[in-house]
């Protein structure tokens, strides 16, 4: 992906919701963790949550010009306020993950920087100021968003105990959205915030759209679908077999070694499912030739459980044609 700089995007995180946070109640009450009971809350339509003690206030702030979007949750627990932010900024690439955490670590180069995951993705611990404000962070990046819990005071020391409970409760899990191509004539779920690749290309005898959703994380996931127009020169109904084994054929060809390939009913189509190795990724295939288009919808990934996983099942059996 092109290296474009991630710094304003990290800065714009600030920017956009600096004095727009949502102001929890004053009556907010200081309890005990031992007993005070917490629930779980969720930035809507981001995939993001943790456990409250209280419910937190919600803000949602958009730029549409930028594409920009952004939200949270926040409640302040005695002094400490308590945060969840989310920010994505779609039809944008990005660095690499490894790239986008050295820039990271140049802006906060002063503080204490400490590597973190959360759910298969990577981030960086921060300790800052903000605003006034001392601050104990965490930020990940996934897909086009980059995503941040805080534990924050206006002075004083942190109240580590309560930031470490709450940052140990944060959860992450990619939502799907579905995504509709009239003009091929098929739709599909994938990730709601992923990075979008078009990989469109036309030769003599096939005219293909194409577009990759990449996500990310230490499995360098990327769901990726395609649809190629079948000419009558370069397809014989009569003979299926011939079209999947050249699908087939021009997966070995991107550098993929193919372990395992069968038979597969899909719906109405008969098709054919692949699992493929190469020097750093593995990918999972399906090739679904219906009456006038070549369905491909591709798993990539690192390691082989991020190919076999609930996510990638949903994306292979959500495809639909018409």
């Amino acid at each position: 992906m092109r290296a474009i700089s991630c710094l304003a995007l990290l800065a714009g995180l600030t920017a956009c919701t600096a004095g727009k946070h949502p102001q929890p109640a004053a009556q907010a009450v200081r309890a005990t963790l031992a007993s005070t009971p917490r629930a779980r809350y969720s930035v809507e339509g981001f995939g993001l949550s943790a456990e409250f003690p209280s419910p937190p206030l919600a803000g949602e702030n958009s730029a549409v010009k930028d594409k920009v979007r952004s939200a949270q949750l926040a409640i302040d627990d005695g002094p400490t306020r308590l945060e969840l932010r989310a920010v994505t900024v779609s039809g944008r690439d990005r660095p690499k993950d490894e790239d986008w955490l050295a820039q990271l670590r140049a802006r906060f180069a002063q503080t204490k920087l400490r590597d973190v995951e959360l759910d298969g993705f990577r981030g960086m611990e921060v300790r800052a100021e903000h605003d006034g404000r001392r601050a104990h962070e965490r930020w990940w990046v996934a897909g086009d968003g980059v995503y941040v819990a805080s534990a924050s005071t206006a002075g004083g020391p942190i109240d580590e105990a309560l930031a470490g409970r709450f940052f140990d409760s944060v959860r992450f899990a990619p939502p799907f959205r579905i995504y509709a191509w009239p003009a091929t004539r098929f739709s599909v779920k994938v990730p709601a915030h992923g990075v979008e690749i078009n990989t469109s290309k036309g030769v003599t005898e096939w005219r293909e759209s194409g577009q990759c959703f990449y996500l990310g994380g230490v499995a360098e996931r990327c769901y990726c679908v395609s649809a190629a127009e079948m000419q009558p020169t370069a397809y014989d109904p009569s003979q299926p077999d011939l079209l999947l084994d050249r699908g087939v054929q021009g997966i070995a060809a991107e550098g993929f070694e193919i372990v395992w390939q069968g038979p597969l009913a899909f719906n109405a189509a008969r098709g054919r499912e692949v699992l493929g190795r190469g020097k750093r990724r593995v990918v999972k295939a399906r090739l679904i030739p219906t009456d006038h288009f070549l369905y491909v919808l591709t798993v990539l990934a690192t390691v082989n459980e991020a190919v076999l996983d609930d996510d990638a099942a949903q994306f292979f059996a959500s495809l639909v044609w018409y």
